[in-house]
């Protein structure tokens, strides 16, 4: 078994280039085949499409891993717009939670490898990317197979950048990046190492300023509640979608997220959903706990194949 990768632009109906990358695994044994029914043939009968969107100041990069550990499936990695290879239009109004989730559900149906009338893809999410896969399967679930949603931000949370976006948007479009960032991230208050301190700061700072600040406007201060995000997943779940939920310990927003959604629900979990805290798990799940990370997602897309 090889493995096939396209890197590509997708225009989308807004005319914003999205950089997008697609995976797929390829059975060499097999004969040549060109049209796209074929190709799609050609999968294992448990593998699945997943479309994978990063968090706020992230990147198609971060799920490089996801590549390599969940090889049997075929894959769609992107950057989110105003992200790093893809546009970052200077129009405020194409930066909307809405245009954000819009922007995955077009990107179900234009994979070179699979005909979407025969495998449904699962949008699959960390943080922004979470919240935005959530909303794109609200939007149009009978194009979605499943949902896996990492550390998703709670915006009613101190330790969630939501909290605070609209201040944070405003001293980078007053005062740049550098110095918003040093006041709302990675500053002397922020609890983080001068080594880690960089890091953060080297990450945000290869984005544009105006893309950041107008993201947090438009999308990371309208997220939803708790209560209304808790809504969603029993709605979806209602629609026959299985839902992957992942937490990391470590994660205050997220923790804090699951518990307002446990009391909305008056239980534990709800069924079709499946909740995985991961013990001593930080924010960015697949890089603080890589193994735990991927062998969930592995077991959870060969149950609902």
């Amino acid at each position: 078994m090889k493995l096939e990768l396209i890197k590509s632009h997708h225009k989308t109906l807004d005319d914003v280039e999205l950089y997008v990358e697609h995976q797929r695994p390829f059975d060499t044994s097999l004969t040549q085949q060109t049209t796209i029914d074929q190709n799609t043939a050609r999968l294992s009968s448990s593998a699945q499409h997943c479309i994978w969107s990063h968090g706020f100041t992230g990147s198609a990069r971060n799920w490089r891993g996801c590549l390599k550990s969940l090889s049997e499936h075929t894959h769609t990695i992107y950057d989110i717009r105003g992200h790093s290879r893809s546009d970052g239009p200077h129009e405020r109004n194409l930066y909307t939670y809405q245009r954000l989730a819009q922007d995955i559900v077009e990107l179900a149906s234009c994979n070179p490898f699979i005909d979407q009338d025969l495998m449904q893809p699962v949008a699959a999410g960390l943080s922004l990317g979470a919240m935005l896969s959530l909303k794109a399967c609200q939007t149009v679930p009978h194009q979605f197979s499943g949902l896996i949603l990492s550390s998703m931000p709670m915006i009613e949370s101190e330790h969630s950048i939501a909290h605070y976006a609209v201040d944070f948007a405003h001293k980078i479009l007053e005062e740049g990046l550098e110095v918003a960032g040093e006041a709302f991230v990675w500053g002397d208050n922020s609890g983080m190492s001068l080594q880690e301190a960089n890091l953060v700061k080297q990450g945000f700072l290869v984005h544009p300023d105006y893309a950041l600040a107008y993201l947090l406007l438009e999308t990371l201060s309208q997220l939803p509640t708790a209560s209304e995000v808790a809504n969603s997943l029993q709605n979806i779940t209602q629609q026959g979608i299985p839902v992957c939920l992942l937490v990391g310990t470590q994660d205050k927003a997220a923790v804090a997220q699951l518990a307002a959604m446990r009391k909305a629900w008056k239980t534990d979990s709800i069924q079709g959903l499946t909740i995985v805290e991961v013990n001593k798990g930080g924010h960015l799940l697949n890089l603080t706990s890589p193994e735990i990370f991927y062998s969930t997602i592995k077991n959870w897309l060969a149950e609902i194949a």
